[in-house]
């Protein structure tokens, strides 16, 4: 090999090593309260987001109403709405995809519970007509799972005298009388049976057959076209962070408390749901036709064309 040829290959050699990394995609996720989300936590923590290429920051977001809006605007590129709020963006034309599942009901994991106030009698769906019950929104899962619940009883849902507080409020409404009975998640369901406030009338999402999915990680469809990469790194990142939860659980209470700014104490008391990753098209025509039946829905739409390739 000639002097000349060699200079040349190693200076190429030089410079290919000197080539920076390729820079991860930085996108931000918008994720609302809850444990729903302990495998993106932990992905975070443990950087498998990373490992993935992807530069990832987590948003905390008070209302699931505002994901839409906030991904077609890009100023999320991932977001985590309720199933509803996503099919009626999408029956309105919005272009979104589901691109991954978080948690599944059943098993002996409770969503949510119909509280009644200590001092309130009530033993039944039927007794919860002419009372006063507080819902965390109209035409919110937890309402129209609720709404659904009744009907199934024997009770007339236009007799249950419904209004809007904030989960996080429904403690206090409680115990100033405000209402009757109220709909809370945890650790709002917990603090409020654990306090006396309240006594679980019943679990009654556990009526319903399990494999429900109250929230998702919706992308926007252009997002989706154009970056497959990190629709897919963002879900490999996620199985190996439920993984990684599986392993090692003390590492849950950390990120849980990281996240939903809860103390560690709080955070280890919280029960785990059924994580999953994947969507299938039967969870989603589970929530197309309650919303249907509910007149909800201003246009049909087919569960196969939300679901991004997962």
């Amino acid at each position: 090999m000639s002097t000349c040829l060699r200079s040349v290959l190693v200076a190429l050699l030089v410079a290919f090593v000197a080539l920076p990394a390729q820079a991860a995609e930085k996108i931000t996720v918008g994720y609302t309260p809850g444990q729903d989300f302990l495998a993106a936590f932990t992905a975070k923590d443990q950087g498998f987001f990373e490992k993935h290429g992807i530069d990832v920051t987590l948003q905390f977001t008070a209302s699931a109403n505002s994901i839409p809006a906030a991904l077609l605007s890009d100023s999320l590129q991932i977001g985590t709405p309720t199933v509803p709020i996503l099919l009626a963006a999408v029956s309105n034309g919005l272009g979104l995809k589901i691109v991954g599942a978080n948690i599944e009901t059943g098993g002996s994991f409770h969503l949510s519970a119909v509280l009644v106030r200590s001092d309130v009698q009530a033993s039944s769906a039927k007794d919860l007509e002419g009372k006063t019950v507080a819902i965390p929104g109209f035409n919110s899962f937890l309402h129209m799972l609720f709404v659904k619940w009744l009907q199934t009883h024997g009770a007339d849902p236009t007799k249950v005298h419904m209004v809007e507080v904030p989960i996080p409020g429904m403690m206090d409404a409680m115990k100033a009388k405000q209402v009757d009975a109220s709909l809370p998640v945890d650790p709002f369901m917990a603090r409020i049976i654990g306090g006396g406030t309240g006594r679980v009338l019943s679990y009654y999402i556990d009526d319903f057959p399990p494999g429900i999915l109250p929230t998702i990680y919706v992308a926007s469809s252009d997002y989706v076209q154009k970056h497959p990469d990190v629709i897919k790194g963002f879900r490999d990142a996620r199985v190996e962070g439920l993984a990684y939860h599986e392993a090692h659980p003390e590492a849950a209470v950390a990120s849980l408390a990281k996240y939903m700014n809860v103390t560690p104490e709080i955070a280890k008391t919280l029960p785990m749901p059924r994580f999953i990753t994947d969507v299938k098209p039967e969870q989603v025509k589970f929530w197309i036709d309650l919303m249907t039946e509910q007149k909800i829905l201003t246009a049909p739409v087919d569960p196969n064309s939300v679901l991004a390739q997962q």
